[in-house]
């Protein structure tokens, strides 16, 4: 990588410091770990390997690595993990082993990720979606450490900008080892972008890898539970639940905002419409989703109502849950249509539709629990993924300081 960029890089981000610690220490979205960002040991980065250090930014990217860390263990190598938010970091220490290593990613700054690098000595690198950092990406190719992108994606405009800074990611683009993008359009957009075109593959992603699947039975009292919903669509589906209530017998509804501070302002919402503590709870934690969606009846997956692209769809259809999304679901498109055509999942796009689907779903509910079987079916075979990327990066680890043969 050329030296000159990489350098006014380094000396731009040293004179953002001072502006960027008082938020890695207050935010509550990153707080935590202060030390670690800095590049300290801080007791939480293990000397034994061979390593991957896979590094995600949120919650949702590192339970997309989750499944290949297991499966590179399973293969020999030790898997390290690294996030970005708090949530990320604590999600990976409720579903990972005690013992193993994760820490809070460093500022990128060529010191700080070097002082990481020479301590860890990975065989391997791989980022989730796009957590492309120049300076770590340059002291990997520095040390010769292959760098890979898994569950690669890339809009239009995130195109465009990383082409007008070409004099800075250019590189990075070019000497990654390998790119596993989620559509043809990724895949050709990362092309685009510099990555040779050989390094290039289209795979699902990872974050189905370890389905739990549960079973449903039409004797269960029925729960709608809402998921990672944002806010304006508790604007459009909350006026909603009064009547699903009111139509549904011992219907239960379990609502999960997408950010969990935001979960006293739904119980006042919910109290104004005089709902709340009448069958209705509110999840105001992380990591807590999956065990609702393991109980639901219905699940709506939020993200989709509104522009946002989408969450997870198969991890409450994997568990048996009647799947209902919005129409927005870029971030995860091959799962929305695998779905919707093995009749597993419905697409409503409004507070109105959104009621009288689920009000079909709750009251039929033999029915439901057949599109839920057909939805856990999909989730198998999605499960695939993660075990064929997990081959290609092992036997791209092979290379690499720390690395075996």
């Amino acid at each position: 990588m050329g030296r000159l960029p990489l350098v006014l890089y380094n000396v731009a981000a040293c004179s953002a410091v001072p502006l960027v610690l008082p938020v890695l220490a207050l935010h509550p979205r990153l707080r935590g770990g202060l030390g670690q960002r800095l590049g300290a040991a801080d007791g939480g980065v293990e000397t034994v390997g061979p390593r991957v250090w896979l590094h995600g930014s949120s919650a949702g990217d590192v339970g997309a690595l989750i499944p290949l860390g297991r499966r590179l263990g399973r293969a020999g190598l030790h898997p390290v993990y690294s996030a970005w938010t708090r949530s990320g970091y604590e999600l990976a220490r409720r579903r990972l082993a005690p013992d193993a290593t994760v820490f809070h990613a460093p500022l990128d700054l060529a010191p700080l990720v070097g002082r990481v690098l020479d301590r860890l000595r990975p065989s391997l690198l791989v980022l989730e979606c796009l957590e492309l950092w120049p300076a770590l990406v340059s002291g990997c190719v520095q040390r010769e450490i292959p760098v890979a992108v898994v569950n690669g994606r890339m809009s239009e405009r995130s195109l465009r900008g990383y082409v007008g800074a070409g004099w800075l990611f250019g590189p990075c683009f070019r000497s990654l080892a390998l790119v596993a993008a989620l559509s043809d359009g990724d895949a050709e957009r990362f092309v685009r972008a510099g990555v040779p075109r050989s390094r290039v593959h289209v795979e699902s992603s990872s974050k189905h890898g370890d389905p739990e699947c549960g079973s449903r039975s039409a004797r269960e009292p029925p729960l709608l539970v809402l998921g990672s919903i944002h806010r304006a669509e508790e604007e459009a589906l909350l006026p909603w639940v009064p009547r699903l209530l009111a139509r549904v017998p011992g219907l239960r509804v379990v609502v999960a905002p997408r950010y969990p501070h935001r979960a006293p302002e739904i119980r006042r919402r919910l109290d104004e419409l005089g709902i709340f503590g009448q069958r209705v709870t509110v999840v105001g934690t992380m990591g807590d989703l999956a065990t609702h969606y393991g109980a639901a009846t219905v699940a709506f997956v939020g993200g989709s109502l509104i522009p946002h692209g989408g969450h997870n769809l198969v991890e409450a259809a994997a568990r048996g849950a009647a799947v209902l999304t919005g129409p927005y679901t870029t971030h995860c498109a091959d799962e929305a249509a695998r779905l919707v055509a093995a009749r597993a999942a419905v697409v409503v796009c409004d507070g109105p539709s959104f009621c009288d689907r689920a009000l079909d779903l709750l009251l039929h509910r033999e029915a439901t629990t057949r599109t839920g079987e057909r939805g856990q079916q999909v989730a198998r075979e999605l499960s695939g993924a993660a075990d064929r990327l997990a081959r290609r990066l092992a036997t791209l680890s092979g290379g690499g300081p720390g690395g075996q043969r």
